[in-house]
C-alpha cells in the first residue's frame, strides 16, 4: 500500500513539473523576440514674416469692350510701375483676367438685358519688405486700384524653420517609444514617414511673441507643423551575469 501511494506521488510531482515547464516555454519566447512600436509625432515652430503676397488689381466697365480694355490698359500701366518699386519684376504676375458683358435684370419686361463689357484684372504682387505693404496699396489705389483682394505673409527663407520642425517631431518620437517600450529593451528605429506638412500659416492659437516688426501688417507669428510616422523595434537585451537591465533606447 504504501509503496502504491509513493508511486502515485511521484507521478503526480512528475506531472506538475511537466506542466509549470509547458507554461514557461511561450512566456520565455514572447520575451525574447522584438516588440513593434509605432508612434505619431508632430513639430512645429512659430517664425516672423517678413514678406507679404498681396492681390490687388481693378475692375474697368465700358460700352464697348475694346474701350474697357483701352481705359483698364491706361491704369494696369500705372499700377505695374508702381509694383516693381515694391517686388522682383519677374515675380509680379497676372492672377486673373476677365473681360466680360454683365447682365441686368428688367423689372419692367421681366428680362436679362445686356449690360456694359467688364474687364477684371488682378495682379499677385510678392513685397519683399513687409512694413512697406500698406504703401504700395495706397499707391495703387491712387492710381485706380480698385480690388484688394486678399495678403498672404511668408518668409524670405524657412529652411531653417522646416529643419527645426523635423527636428522636434522627430524627437518626440523617441521620446514616445521609449515611454512605451517594456522593461529590459534596447529601442531602434525602423522607418519613418513623411504624414503631413502645414504652412507657413498664421499661428491663430498662440506661440512665441513677436519680436521684430509690429505693425497692422504683422498679426503674430506664422506656423510651421510636421506629422511624422515613425516605427520603432523594442529588442530584448541579454543580461550578463550580475547585471540588472532595463528598458533604454538606442538612438542612430
Amino acid at each position: 500500500m504504501k509503496r502504491w501511494l509513493w508511486s502515485l506521488a511521484c507521478l503526480l510531482s512528475l506531472s506538475l513539473s511537466l506542466s509549470a515547464l509547458l507554461l514557461l516555454v511561450p512566456t520565455t519566447a514572447s520575451a525574447s523576440g522584438p516588440v513593434t512600436i509605432e508612434v505619431q509625432a508632430t513639430g512645429d515652430v512659430r517664425i516672423t514674416p517678413d514678406t507679404a503676397v498681396v492681390w490687388l488689381g481693378l475692375q474697368q466697365e465700358g460700352a464697348e469692350a475694346s474701350q474697357a480694355l483701352r481705359d483698364s490698359y491706361e491704369i494696369v500701366e500705372q499700377l505695374i510701375t508702381i509694383f516693381k518699386d515694391y517686388a522682383p519684376h519677374d515675380r509680379i504676375k497676372t492672377s486673373e483676367f476677365y473681360l466680360y458683358r454683365s447682365e441686368r435684370w428688367d423689372h419692367q419686361t421681366n428680362q436679362s438685358l445686356p449690360g456694359p463689357f467688364v474687364v477684371r484684372h488682378v495682379f499677385e504682387v510678392p513685397v519683399q519688405e513687409l512694413e512697406r505693404a500698406a504703401q504700395m496699396i495706397d499707391e495703387a489705389v491712387a492710381a485706380g486700384a480698385n480690388i484688394i483682394q486678399n495678403i498672404q505673409y511668408g518668409v524670405k527663407d524657412n529652411t531653417a524653420a522646416w529643419e527645426d520642425a523635423y527636428s522636434r517631431a522627430l524627437e518626440q518620437a523617441h521620446w514616445k517609444a521609449g515611454l512605451l517600450a517594456p522593461q529590459g529593451t534596447t529601442v531602434r528605429l525602423r522607418s519613418i514617414t513623411d504624414s503631413y506638412t502645414s504652412g507657413p500659416m498664421f499661428a491663430a492659437q498662440g506661440g512665441a511673441a513677436v519680436t521684430d516688426l509690429a505693425d497692422m501688417f504683422m498679426p503674430g507669428q506664422l506656423k510651421l507643423a510636421v506629422t511624422l510616422n515613425v516605427v520603432f523595434e523594442a529588442v530584448y537585451s541579454v543580461p550578463e551575469e550580475g547585471t540588472n537591465t532595463t528598458g533604454g533606447e538606442e538612438r542612430p
